[in-house]
């Protein structure tokens, strides 16, 4: 795939989204799960 700058700052972006939801689903994951529901 060709990238332009745009595109890498996207993926740049969404890489660290990802790495932020899977932060969180850990940290959600040491709460018993009746406190979130």
């Amino acid at each position: 795939m060709a990238y332009d700058t745009g595109n890498i700052q996207d993926d740049r972006d969404e890489e660290s989204m990802q790495l932020l939801k899977n932060i969180a689903d850990v940290e959600i994951d040491d709460f018993p799960s009746h406190i979130i529901e």
